[in-house]
This record gives C-alpha cells, structure tokens and sequence, in this order.
C-alpha cells in the first residue's frame, strides 16, 4: 500500500491506525499566502546581490578562501589552466562549482574582455542564487511528501522559508565556495532517493551521477557515497518493505556496483589530475589543515559547528562568537536541539502504525544514510583537522536534516496557531532579510570577510613588482599579482616547508610578508629581527584583527630579481 488515502476512508485520512475527518482540518491557506510572501521577500533580497554596484560586489558575503576559486576561475577563463597566479598548478580548489565560476567568467570576456570582473562577479552570484533557491524548493518538496498528505503544503512552506530564512543558509551559500553547490546537490540526490530512483537501473545511474558530483563539488561527499553504498548492500533498509529486506544478497550487490561504479565514473577526471602532478587525491587546501590531535578544544568548536548547522535560523554572525566563544550559545541550543528531540519521538511514537507511503520510507531512509555520514564526517574533521573555524562549513548539511524534522514538527502547531507561527517564522527571517538589504552597502550581521585592510597594507608600501607573502592570500592574491601563498591550500610547495618557512622565502626570494601576529610569529619565528626583518607597518580592523607588513632587505638582488 503506498497511499495513505483509501476508498475505505474516502472522506478520512489515516495516521496510523486513527481515522481523522478531513473536514475537521482548519483553513491553512492564510498562512500559506503569508509565507509564500515571507518566501518571495526573501528571494527577491537575496536576488538583490546580483545587482549590488561594482564595489560592494567584491565585497561580503564573499569570503577570503572563495577568492581561491574565484581567482583559479579567472585563470581557467583566460586559458591559463588550474593556477591561482596564472604560473604554478595547483589543486587546492573545489573543482566543481570552480569550473562554473569560470564560465561565468569566459561568458562575462565575451562582453568585454577588459573590464569584465565585475559582471562576471554578478553571474557567480546569480547562479550561487538559483542554488539557493533550488535547495528550499527540493527541501520543500521532500518535507511535503515525507508523511501523509493533510499538512503536505504547510510542510512545503514552512520548509522553504526555513531555509530561505536561514541567515547561515544564505551566507554560506553567497561565499564564493562550493558549500551551497554541495547542498543543492544533496537536496537532490535526497529528493531522488525519496521518489523511489533507486530502485530501477536508470534511477540508479542517476543517484550515482548525483553522487559523483557531490565528489566532485567536494572530496569528503566520498563519505556519503561510502555509507550509501554500504548500507544499501549490507542493509536492505532501516525502513525497507518486507519484500526489499528478502532480497538477494547478489542483487543488491549489483544495485550497489551500478551506483557506486557510476559515481567513481563521475568523480574519477579530478582524482586522476590530482594523484597524477601531486601524489595525492587530497587537494592541498586540505593537506594544509590536517593535523590528527584530540583536542578538546575542537571538539567544543564542533559541537558548536554542528549546533550552528542543526538551527541555522539561530545563528547570529558576528554575535554568535562573543559569549565565551560561543560555549554559551552552544548551551541554548543544546536545550533547544533536546527539547526538540523529545518533541520529535514524542511524535514518531503518536504517528504509531505501519509507513504506507513510499516517498516516506525512502526519505527516512535516506536521512539516516546522511545523518551516519555527518556522524563519521565529525569524527574525522575534529580528530584530523586543526581548522576548527571551518567546522560550520564542513558539517552544514546538518541543515538539510533539521529543515525538514522542523517543518514536519511545526505543521500540526501552526495550523492550530497561525498567528504566532506567521510571526516566528518572519522573526526567524529578519536577519538573512536585514543581511541582504545591508549587502547593498557592502556590508552583513556578520564580519567583513574580505580581507580589505591586508589589501590597503601592502598596495600602500610594496610595489606590483615586488612579491609579498602571506598565509592568509585569498583576497590578497585576486587583487594583487605576485602574491605567493605560504599555508599551502593553494601552493603545494609551500607545504613541506611550513616547519621552516623561511628557507621557502629565501629560496624564492620573497622579502615582503603581510599576515596576522600569529602568522608571522609561525613562519618568521618569535623574533623576526633575529633573521633581518622589520616591521614596516600595521594596522587593525573594527573585529580586532591586526595586520602587520614585514620586510628583509635583499642587498645583492637586482630589482628584476627580486
């Protein structure tokens, strides 16, 4: 049975074993209008990046490390191949959403091949939008199919202007990166699986199609595909039919190699370049951040991260880190996330019954796959990688997760609340809604995060000609030629060297270094002075950060060599 709708309850819906009157519901269609127009509000903000001017383009919510891919794209356009300086190869980018960004690039030359940045900038945005856009709807359309159909369009809304709402939602997905590529892509192959793909062979080649982009966005998706591929060999299904769970083994073992073998398909040109001219399928921007410790201190950030991606509606940009490094507001949601728990099996347990519908068994089946992915993904990133200020990044696609749970929870309780649950919802909204109105100006509720006042530095003292180091290059690098970066996530010569940085900057003949105090204390030591550099000049930011520019007079270098 794959319907919950019956002729035996031709004027019921059934939950279970309980027969509820459909003429019983209340009118939804008053908050479905008000949110619908909630959703177009925030659409209509977020598509209000596209057009900012041709400064505040360059500018927030743009980050330091999308300027990478941005500047990888930019030499791609220009037929320069995989390099950030348009010189030495690299392939500490994530290729996928790069390769997009180059086209808007080639596309935006094609128009004018001398000052076509900006309008180039303005496409990245566009197509960083319709994946946005593209998340909520498939989001939408899973919740709404995830259980019987009497709250199916109040599901759908409320997952829509959840994730539209969702201030880190709209900031990870307008950064420059790969992060919302990745979750439209998971949207997608959820939404597949849920509508039953797997379960004939062309649906099959399109879920494996879907897992190999998603490695090919990024290499930890392997991950998922690995747990995808496990347990739909070994385990039939957590939610599987009977029928499913008396398959045969070899069955299910071909099922398996047609899926994984389509997606090692898709994924295999990138790995191949990358274990062929650097010895490794791991980019170098993640060679740059491994360091395998135990640190509580990471697994804090994480259980922040992951707390941050769980309500992302809840995050608070810039104030999110303020109290106590965030320890606080990892409380509250710890709270928030039990209290919703509760609610949730509460729930589970009072649907009761047999799950009838298809489109439900296949989307909690689903669900469990990603959310033992994102379990194993943790694990990994606080064990193995020291960068704990991308933890919120990595594990994000918590949010896929949650945006759904919430909108199946919420429906019942806004239907008998509209009111209130119109209000939370804007509530909820105001800050991605405020972010995209202050964008105009160049500005979020969160940081800067291009590096601007590194930039002003270092065009205010070296001249083009002369090369400048630093471990933060991202924006540095864009803007600026002869930048050289030093922690290796996209110079992997630079990563054997970062013990004795030093010896790298002479061999090069680099004597300009811009970076934060705790950047030149590593690569240039306590005591910079001891090895013939002076401070220059430093500045500071409104968020505390502090650049200092260093310098090493090179005395038997010509000009032209230096």
């Amino acid at each position: 049975m794959d319907t919950l709708y019956t002729k035996r309850a031709a004027n019921a819906y059934i939950i279970g074993e309980k027969m509820i009157p459909s003429n019983s519901a209340p009118n939804d269609r008053p908050l479905i209008v008000w949110l619908r127009l909630v959703a177009l509000a925030l659409a209509a903000t977020s598509l209000g990046l596209v057009m900012r001017s041709g400064v505040e383009i360059f500018t927030t919510p743009l980050t330091e490390d999308g300027y990478y891919s941005l500047a990888v794209a930019r030499s791609l356009a220009q037929g320069l191949g995989f390099t950030v300086d348009g010189i030495h190869q690299t392939n500490g980018f994530q290729p996928l959403f790069t390769f997009i960004e180059a086209g808007c690039y080639w596309l935006a030359a094609q128009f004018d091949s001398t000052n076509y940045e900006i309008l180039a900038l303005r496409l990245v945005t566009l197509v960083a939008w319709f994946g946005f856009m593209g998340t909520a709807l498939t989001l939408g359309g899973i919740a709404a199919d995830l259980d019987e159909p009497r709250h199916a369009p109040l599901r759908q809304i409320i997952a829509i202007v959840l994730y539209l709402g969702a201030f880190l939602a709209f900031m990870h997905h307008f950064n420059g990166l790969e992060t919302g590529l990745m979750m439209f892509l998971l949207a997608l192959t959820w939404r597949a699986h849920q509508l039953a793909f797997a379960t004939h062979l062309m649906g099959r080649c399109a879920i494996g199609v879907l897992l190999g982009l998603l490695i090919f966005t990024r290499l930890d998706m392997g991950i998922l595909v690995a747990c995808y591929c496990l347990l739909k060999l070994i385990f039939p299904g957590a939610v599987a039919s009977a029928h499913q769970r008396k398959r045969r083994f070899g069955q299910r073992l071909l099922e398996t190699l047609q899926i994984g073998g389509m997606a090692l398909l898709v994924a295999a040109p990138w790995l191949l370049y990358s274990h062929q001219n650097f010895g490794d399928i791991l980019p170098s921007s993640g060679r740059a951040q491994m360091l395998v410790d135990f640190d509580l201190d990471r697994l804090a950030w994480m259980i922040w991260a992951i707390g941050a991606s769980i309500l992302p509606n809840l995050w608070l940009g810039v104030y999110d880190e303020t109290f106590h490094n965030g320890i606080i507001l990892s409380v509250i949601r710890g709270v928030i996330i039990f209290l919703g728990l509760m609610s949730f099996f509460r729930a589970v347990r009072y649907r009761g019954g047999t799950i009838y519908r298809a489109t439900t068994r296949f989307g909690v089946e689903f669900a469990l796959i990603l959310l033992l992915a994102l379990g194993v993904m943790s694990a990994i990133y606080t064990v193995g990688f020291a960068s704990f200020w991308f933890y919120y990044r990595y594990v994000f696609p918590f949010a896929l997760l949650s945006v759904v749970v919430m909108a199946w929870l919420a429906a019942p309780a806004a239907r008998k609340q509209r009111f209130w649950a119109g209000f939370i919802l804007l509530a909820l909204a105001a800050p991605t809604l405020i972010s995209g109105l202050l964008a105009q100006n160049g500005r979020t509720l969160h940081v800067e995060t291009v590096y601007w006042a590194q930039i002003s530095l270092v065009r205010k003292h070296v001249p083009d000609r002369y090369k400048v180091a630093a471990g933060q290059s991202g924006s540095l690098g864009y803007f600026r030629p002869n930048t050289v970066n030093l922690d290796g996530k996209v110079n992997h010569e630079a990563l054997s060297f970062q013990d004795h940085m030093d010896d790298y900057l002479r061999q090069n003949n680099i004597e300009w270094f811009c970076d934060w105090p705790n950047y030149v204390e590593s690569y240039l030591g306590r005591d910079p002075k001891q090895l013939g550099w002076q401070l220059v000049d430093q500045t500071s930011t409104p968020n505390g950060l502090i650049w200092q520019l260093w310098h090493r007079a090179a005395p038997d270098l010509n000009p032209s060599e230096k």
